[in-house]
């Protein structure tokens, strides 16, 4: 399929305004990530589309910045998170409910989150060990719980992000029904989880099905679900010659492998798609600066973002700068 049937125009380097771009950076300094919002929604759209009978969610670790949460949240995304810091990022934005899904998480992550349930927020829990539900019980959670499975099979680009297949990731597939079954007595059991990985695409959507199949199969057994949680990264076209994800086709193939499962799908997708810097999806992130201020910089991030159509309308919010100070009068300028 073309570039242009499975989904819309990767923006480029050129598609970007280089004088708008030096303004944002002379104002702000580098490195300097710029969010387009309304990129943001079209994704949240297509998402939306393609799976038109399920819950879709944001992976909120992809950019904790309030604009981005807002802009999702607004266009109907779920919040996913995967530490304490990030529920409370969700809940900043306007969320007031959350999914929390964290490996082996630490004691203190689980009393912040816990405290918010408390305080009223609708929280799911998806535990990805027996430990964790020992230790959700412990501190008296009793609502909506989720398993976290590994059903053996993954799929992505790199075996590094093939979370799917490694058994440090998820209860063993085979050990599911009894701690389901064990867990009903203490919790509200809602649902099970699998992650595949990130990169997911049309190159390997066959990996991509059988997960489907298994988690499906496995909720018909277990019974009494209000969900199947299918998370995974779509796969971004980084370089020139790679197409836009067919996105019509992930959906064609995520239906067809769960079979006669007729509950609502919640559709947990995570970030990077729709806010990839080259996929130019959702929200474009451009770094200015040296190459080398690349990965370790990634989190310093500003929460503002360019109004819809106007780059230069935003608000001064100065953010901590960690770098060696700069001499007098002296401004870094974008490498464009």
């Amino acid at each position: 399929m073309s570039g242009e049937a499975a989904g819309p125009t990767v923006r480029r380097l050129a598609d970007w305004s280089a004088a708008d771009l030096t303004e944002l950076a002379d104002e702000y300094g580098t490195p300097l990530y710029v969010t387009d919002l309304d990129r943001v929604r079209e994704n949240a759209r297509r998402l939306l589309d393609a799976f038109p009978d399920a819950a879709v969610s944001y992976a909120v670790k992809a950019h904790t910045g309030r604009a981005v949460l807002a802009t999702v949240r607004d266009a109907g995304l779920g919040a996913e998170c995967a530490s304490a810091g990030e529920v409370v990022r969700a809940i900043d934005a306007g969320y007031d409910a959350v999914q929390y899904t964290a490996v082996n998480p630490p004691a203190e992550d689980l009393d912040i989150v816990l405290d918010r349930w408390r305080s009223g927020v609708d929280l799911t829990v998806v535990a990805g060990a027996r430990d964790t539900i020992d230790r959700l019980r412990d501190r008296g959670f009793d609502g909506r719980l989720a398993l976290r499975v590994n059903p053996g099979v993954g799929a992505g680009h790199h075996e590094k992000v093939t979370t799917g297949g490694h058994a440090k990731f998820g209860v063993p597939y085979d050990r599911a029904p009894e701690l389901l079954a064990g867990a009903r007595a203490d919790f509200d059991v809602v649902g099970i989880h699998a992650h595949a990985g990130s990169g997911i695409s049309g190159d390997d959507l066959a990996a991509h099905r059988e997960l489907v199949a298994r988690m499906g199969d496995l909720a018909r057994e277990v019974g009494d679900l209000e969900f199947v949680d299918v998370g995974g990264g779509f796969g971004v076209p980084y370089r020139e010659d790679e197409p836009p994800l067919d996105l019509d086709a992930v959906a064609d193939a995520t239906r067809e492998a769960l079979g006669g499962r007729t509950r609502t799908l919640p559709r947990r997708r995570r970030g990077r798609p729709l806010d990839a810097r080259e996929h130019g999806q959702a929200r474009r992130r451009r770094r200015h600066g040296r190459d080398g201020a690349s990965r370790r910089r990634r989190r310093r991030r500003h929460d503002h973002a360019p109004a819809p159509g106007d780059v230069r309308r935003l608000p001064r919010h100065p953010q901590p700068d960690r770098r060696a100070p700069r001499t007098a009068g002296h401004r870094r300028r974008p490498r464009l």
